[in-house]
């Protein structure tokens, strides 16, 4: 079978020649896809981030919107088990349609909707927890005009029944990129949740402004 030792010196040696390689074409800004955070700046851009404005039963006072994936779905505020203070938001999406294997989601959007800033980078974070079974949910950050543009960012939330932060680092499209749009001119922040048996319990939401490391940093850190 194959050498463990050989293979782990085949990566290093490999590792070694792109680093050179990169650095004997270093004039040129390094586009390596991974972005890390070297600071936070600003206040939470986020209404209402910890649920605590609202009656129970009701959609958290100044959030966007939110759609149910069928009429058995719950999307309510909810008084108990919140992560902070005393409210959180309860997504109950719904059992799959019978026979399907597949199904709607359901969606709920923080708010306000932010402008979009070219080139500008964030940090959306959210936490969430699980009743009755594990769930995937999808954090999400999206610009859309209806028969325009449609450019969306994501990362997959594996939540358990233990209350954890998740979080997606953005960074917006700027003048010159091929993912760039003119019409490009309002960012939302989005929670994708998929049919299923699980309850997922939605605390302590925010979207701060940060300053990015530059990709070359980000891929040695």
């Amino acid at each position: 079978g194959p050498n463990p030792s050989s293979a782990h010196a085949a990566r290093g040696r490999w590792s070694t020649e792109a680093r050179r390689h990169l650095l004997r074409h270093g004039t040129m800004p390094l586009r390596t896809g991974q972005f890390a955070i070297k600071a936070e700046r600003g206040p939470n851009l986020l209404a209402n981030a910890g649920i605590q404005d609202g009656a129970a039963g009701g959609f958290p006072a100044g959030w966007g919107w939110s759609k149910k994936a069928s009429e058995a779905s719950r999307i309510e505020v909810v008084a108990d088990q919140a992560h902070a203070g005393a409210r959180c938001l309860l997504v109950a999406p719904g059992p799959l349609p019978p026979g399907a294997k597949t199904g709607k989601p359901a969606y709920v959007a923080p708010g306000p909707t932010m402008p979009f800033q070219p080139g500008a980078a964030y940090r959306f974070a959210v936490w969430m927890k699980a009743e009755d079974g594990p769930a995937n949910v999808s954090v999400e950050a999206f610009s859309w005009k209806k028969d325009t543009h449609s450019w969306l960012t994501e990362t997959s939330a594996q939540v358990t029944d233990e209350w954890r932060e998740f979080e997606l680092l953005v960074r917006l499209p700027t003048v010159g990129e091929s993912a760039y749009r003119a019409t490009m001119d309002r960012l939302w922040t989005r929670l994708t949740f998929r049919p299923g048996s699980a309850r997922i319990l939605v605390d302590d939401v925010s979207l701060r402004e940060v300053e990015m490391m530059d990709e070359w940093r980000a891929w040695q850190s």
